[in-house]
């Protein structure tokens, strides 16, 4: 499961929430916890709290892991964009073409560039990996810790770079080269899924990366490499992720 709001579909109207638990001000709702069949929900920053879910505060359990992911939007460049081309042979630099901040989308134009942040798509590779093994008999996916919500639900705590704090972490909110965000998109219709990219300033990627493009690089893959080891992106992306990250710094 993936995206998911504060209200689950009604039986009779679908997606429109059939009472109040999708408003801001009550709970959400859980998915059952008596789940016949393992139940992995990723979510990104804009599902937690523009879309509410993160009010059902639902727990993992025996059968039901919650991921929350950090800098991530509903919707980004990846599935926009790269995702009509990607065959898993794409060379990085037109994967890297293909993932470029742009303000249209398919409603319209946004206000402002919208998340090009590639970790939604690498993170759902490896939940579809772990959810694969787990309804087959094999051992459940790692637990992860939530993003850190603010008190009024609405927005995340955030470090100083803007980056929300908590959540499964990735090279691309742990070595940024940019501030990626889910919330805080306007424009037409649906803007608001897209989340938003702002680049880091030369000043800022200096004090960040002292050593230039190869201490960039290295904090990256330590990023990387650790995500690895929990379980949170697969080691068959290990070489891909890497590439791309050559060619972020000098972009920016």
């Amino acid at each position: 499961m993936r995206g998911r709001q504060a209200a689950g579909a009604s039986l009779d109207a679908g997606f429109a929430a059939s009472h109040s638990a999708g408003s801001p001000g009550h709970p959400g709702e859980r998915v059952r916890a008596d789940a016949r069949g393992p139940v992995l929900v990723l979510q990104a920053e804009t599902d937690v709290a523009a879309l509410g879910s993160g009010r059902a505060e639902q727990p993992d359990g025996p059968r039901i892991r919650i991921w929350e992911l950090a800098g991530a939007a509903h919707a980004d460049t990846y599935l926009l964009v790269a995702s009509h081309h990607d065959d898993g042979h794409l060379p990085a630099a037109r994967l890297a073409e293909l993932l470029r901040p742009t303000t249209r989308t398919v409603a319209g134009t946004t206000d402002s560039p919208i998340n090009s942040g590639p970790q939604h798509h690498y993170v759902a590779c490896a939940a579809i990996d772990h959810l694969d093994r787990w309804v087959s008999g094999g051992r459940p996916p790692p637990t992860a810790r939530r993003l850190d919500l603010k008190a009024d639900g609405a927005d995340f705590h955030r470090d100083y770079y803007g980056i929300a704090t908590g959540g499964i972490r990735t090279p691309w909110t742990d070595a940024p080269a940019a501030t990626l965000s889910g919330l805080g998109q306007s424009g037409a219709a649906f803007a608001v899924l897209f989340g938003t990219t702002e680049p880091l300033g030369l000043d800022e990627l200096s004090r960040l990366y002292p050593g230039g493009p190869a201490d960039y690089l290295a904090r990256f893959t330590a990023a990387l490499d650790a995500g690895i080891a929990k379980g949170f992106l697969l080691a068959d992306d290990r070489a891909e992720i890497l590439a791309l990250a050559g060619l972020e710094f000098a972009s920016d």
